[in-house]
């Protein structure tokens, strides 16, 4: 089990670290988005951030990407705290930098990974640390998913499906006709939709078993494909992939815990 656990880790700090890699290019690419003529740019931010005025202010924010980019390039080769550390603190200031996050949910759960990740590669000789940190990860997912369903399902416009067809003729992408049979039909809009809201409301069950892991994770990497192809969400598929190792080893690690429990009690 002890061999396990620190694979699990390794594979969550390359995963992250690729992650992060493609945040950071994607950046780089519109940097004249935040230069001194941009749109983002360092004037209207100076008096409300100058504390952080060595760090965000143009052209040293580009300095701090370029930063990112190498810590986390090196992460996939070399996993050490220093590396994640540094991918954790130019993350913040990104987020710093745009007021809250660049691109809302991902950005959170990119850092909920790499301070999970932090600690257990500074505490690696301590297994309950490494455990506890795939625990963390793994239940801030199940609670991300939950949330986002709970908060959909109050909503009447969600179960109706009107929100869902909305959404999907608001895309930037051209209609197909997948998304037209979906967006034109009330029958088909409110039945994906309410695949969505079971889909979230439930994911917590993930945790029980490896095989009810496993479908949960599939369902979602599909979940997520969909969200890139139907309106571009290309992010949040590796910020969330990241945490699906973690999942997988904590249903384990539970159903484990339940057979020993049971058989102890003599079921």
């Amino acid at each position: 089990m002890s061999f396990y656990y620190w694979d699990v880790i390794l594979c969550l700090g390359k995963i992250i670290s690729v992650a992060v890699i493609l945040q950071t290019l994607e950046l780089l690419v519109i940097k004249k988005s935040y230069s001194d003529s941009g749109i983002w740019k360092w004037a209207t931010l100076k008096n409300e951030l100058s504390s952080f005025s060595l760090f965000l202010r143009y052209p040293a924010f580009l300095t701090l990407l370029y930063l990112r980019l190498l810590a986390a390039v090196l992460s996939i080769f070399i996993f050490h705290p220093f590396f994640i550390a540094v991918q954790f603190f130019t993350t913040l200031m990104i987020c710093l930098r745009f007021r809250g996050s660049f691109n809302g949910g991902s950005d959170f759960m990119t850092l909920v990974v790499l301070m999970a990740l932090f600690f257990a590669s500074a505490f690696e000789k301590i297994p309950q640390v490494a455990i506890g940190a795939l625990f963390y990860i793994t239940l801030q997912s199940c609670a991300s998913y939950f949330i986002s369903g709970i908060a959909k399902i109050k909503r009447k416009n969600w179960r109706s499906g009107i929100a869902l067809s909305q959404f999907l003729i608001s895309s930037i992408y051209k209609e197909n006709t997948f998304t037209k049979s979906i967006s034109h039909s009330e029958k088909l809009s409110r039945l994906a939709s309410w695949m969505v809201l079971i889909f979230e409301c439930t994911f917590p069950l993930a945790i029980l078993h490896p095989q009810i892991a496993l479908f949960y994770t599939g369902v979602a990497l599909i979940f997520h494909l969909a969200n890139i192809y139907f309106f571009g969400l290309n992010r949040f598929l590796l910020a969330w992939g990241a945490t699906y190792p973690a999942l997988l080893f904590c249903s384990h690690f539970c159903a484990a815990s339940f057979n020993n429990f049971f058989r102890v009690s003599g079921f």
